[in-house]
């Protein structure tokens, strides 16, 4: 079996081989991703569709990138052997997600709350809801005090993992400096 892989965007890094059956290690030259698998002893092959091992790539960087299988030599128990060229592909989108962590004390909410993907690049805008008779006590991103405006906060152009908390404490009614 011939692989051919994206190497702008995938480097190959392991290979697994099926639980039966016989497999020889890949042999990887720049692109192209090369192994072979058989049967052990005087047995019938199988049919249909077959796991004929695990590839595990590392990413090289964003994009979308090609695996493409390219050829697959068919020998059978008379060691007469067929090449067919599929030339079948898949393509995997690539992108880099970074992590906001929001989270809010008692008395109100953030929304998204929790661990929130954001695209590499993007705004992510965050709203901030006391319950009634609450306001905020303090806000901060990345543990420094912040500014909420309008009751949101908006991340832009995300490039790196980030926090952002909410604490509310009580309106206060009244003066309470007046005892009378």
């Amino acid at each position: 079996v011939t692989l051919e892989f994206d190497s702008t965007h995938l480097s190959y890094d392991s290979w697994t081989a099926p639980a039966t059956g016989y497999s020889i290690a890949p042999i990887v030259t720049g692109n192209q991703f090369t192994f072979a698998h058989t049967k052990i002893g005087n047995s019938v092959g199988d049919t249909g569709d077959l796991d004929l091992g695990k590839i595990t790539f590392k990413t090289n960087g964003v994009g979308n990138a090609v695996v493409r299988l390219k050829s697959v030599k068919l020998v059978d128990s008379n060691l007469e052997s067929t090449v067919q060229t599929p030339d079948t592909q898949v393509t995997a989108t690539i992108s880099v997600v970074h992590t906001i962590t929001a989270t809010a004390g008692n008395n109100g909410a953030i929304s998204p709350s929790g661990s929130v993907p954001v695209n590499d690049g993007a705004d992510q805008t965050f709203t901030i809801t006391p319950d009634n008779g609450y306001m905020v006590d303090s806000f901060k991103v990345d543990g420094t005090d912040a500014t909420v405006s309008n009751n949101t906060y908006r991340f832009i152009n995300v490039k790196s993992n980030h926090e952002i908390a909410v604490m509310f404490k009580a309106v206060q009614t009244g003066n309470p400096g007046n005892s009378n």
